[in-house]
């Protein structure tokens, strides 16, 4: 009884396995399962589960329809004492990679046209089968058979959808085929079936798998009606669209022949109109050169009867002026002598006036002159005025300056008392005369050099360097030495100076 059971849990496997993909192609929602429960866990639950898992081939329309034995009482009644027999065998597979990829081969290059397809899918549809009464029937069988039953109700199935969807189409488009490689690792994934594994099945986990099956039985017989229907719609279209079509090409074909005589008339009109429109087109030439003679005619009278009227308008202006001459010259005589003298008075009066203004502008333009020499000379001592200006405004800044400057040395030295006895290096004007026996520049005394009483030495002059002297600090800061015996001897300038000359060694 176990092994009988393992048995049918293969054939339920792979009967699911086909019906889910037969629904996929449909584009249908499979059928609802039911959660089983209660499921004995052993050592073939996981080959199953990895039965379920393994990728199935994809599936090409074949075109040969099979064959499938009948599923008649017989049969099912033999089915049913082999599937509950103790020899029953567990599921193997009834054919190796090789022979399903040939199979595969010739499928894919198998190809015919549209008209042969839908014959095809007629009888298919006329000739309805049920795979699953098939599964059920022949489950209870040897195991080889139920898979080859499995294996056929599976395909046509599927050729009823592959073949529905290529209907619009004039040829069957190959499916790709899976490689070599692929093709070996599933064949290593597939379970390999092995004798001696039990499984035992209990009453509420059986139900529930008959009543699946009657779902799937029930939504596999509607699939055929609906195909039939929908091929019946198709065919109705097409013959009413057929109808319509010759109806138009009978319209056309009349309108082409009703076309071609108005043309043929029209070419006929067309033909009798070009040669009227010959004909007076020379009329119209003749005419045309005719006008274009008189034209030139009609040119040349113009031109003399203009020539005469031009000729009469001279003559009478010609004796026009000729009268008013004679009538002017009589009158203007007088007139012209008294214009005459006028003019001769005027011109006088116009000299003497001329005269005393050009005495006006002389006088004038001496004036100017005097008044420019005025103005330069004005500018010339605004000049003048402004810079010595200029030079006091500096000068009295420069002597504000030192006068602060000499006011905060004088609070830092505390009015001179700091400065008491003190000298300062400084630098001497140019053109300052210094005495002969000033103390020597700072340069020559450090470097133990000659030194002459010029304000700048001639050793300083050669090395080009500065000249300082020493100085008395009251003298340099606040412009007199208010100490009558310093305690440096210096000039009145407060230049130092030494008792003795300096001996020259």
């Amino acid at each position: 009884m176990d092994e009988d059971n393992s048995g049918l849990q293969n054939d339920i496997d792979v009967s699911t396995a086909s019906l889910n993909n037969f629904d996929c192609s449909l584009n249908m929602p499979p059928p609802t399962k039911k959660h089983i429960k209660n499921m004995h866990h052993d050592s073939f639950f996981d080959l199953a589960r990895l039965m379920k898992e393994k990728k199935p081939y994809t599936t090409t329309p074949n075109l040969t329809p099979r064959l499938t034995p009948p599923a008649g009482p017989n049969n099912s009644a033999l089915g049913a004492d082999r599937a509950f027999s103790r020899s029953t065998k567990p599921f193997t597979t009834p054919e190796t990679v090789a022979e399903f990829l040939g199979k595969q081969e010739l499928a894919s290059s198998a190809s015919c046209s549209k008209d042969a397809v839908t014959s095809y899918l007629f009888e298919k549809v006329a000739q309805p089968q049920n795979p699953v009464d098939g599964k059920i029937g022949h489950s209870r069988g040897d195991e080889s058979v139920c898979s080859h039953e499995v294996q056929s109700a599976t395909s046509s199935s599927l050729d009823i959808v592959c073949l529905s969807d290529l209907e619009p189409l004039s040829r069957v488009v190959p499916v790709e085929l899976p490689t070599f490689t692929e093709s070996l690792q599933t064949s290593r994934l597939a379970p390999q079936t092995k004798t001696g594994y039990m499984t035992q099945l209990t009453k509420p986990v059986w139900h529930p798998i008959g009543d699946e099956f009657d779902d799937v039985k029930e939504h596999i017989l509607t699939i055929p009606e609906r195909h039939i229907l929908a091929l019946k719609q198709s065919d109705e279209e097409i013959r009413s669209t057929k109808g319509d079509d010759e109806s138009q090409l009978c319209k056309l074909k009349y309108r082409n022949e009703v076309n071609k005589d108005q043309k043929a008339s029209m070419c006929r009109l067309l033909a009798q109109k070009e040669s009227q429109i010959k004909t007076q087109q020379l009329e119209f030439d003749g005419l045309s050169r005719r006008t274009t003679e008189l034209e030139a005619k009609l040119k040349g009278l113009g031109k003399a009867a203009g020539e005469c009227d031009f000729l009469r308008s001279t003559v009478a202006k010609l004796a026009r002026e000729r009268d008013e001459a004679l009538q002017a010259s009589t009158s203007t005589a007088q007139d012209y002598e008294t214009r005459i003298q006028k003019l001769t008075e005027t011109l006088a009066k116009c000299r003497e006036t001329n005269i005393e203004l050009r005495g006006k502008l002389v006088e004038e333009s001496f004036n100017k002159t005097k008044l420019e020499d005025d103005n330069e000379d004005l500018k010339a001592k605004l000049r003048e005025k402004t810079s010595l200006c200029d030079r006091q405004r500096n000068q009295l800044k420069t002597a504000e300056r030192e006068l602060g400057i000499s006011e905060e040395r004088l609070n830092n030295t505390k009015n001179g008392q700091l400065l008491q006895g003190a000298a300062h290096l400084v630098k001497p004007n140019m053109h300052a005369e210094l005495p002969k026996t000033v103390i020597a520049c700072f340069e020559c005394y450090a470097n133990n050099l000659e030194c002459d009483s010029e304000a700048r030495c001639r050793s300083c002059t050669e090395r080009d360097v500065s000249c300082g002297r020493w100085r008395c600090s009251m003298k340099h800061k606040l412009g007199d030495c208010p100490l009558t015996p310093c305690k440096l001897s210096h000039d009145s300038q407060g230049w130092l100076i030494l008792p003795k000359k300096r001996p020259q060694w």
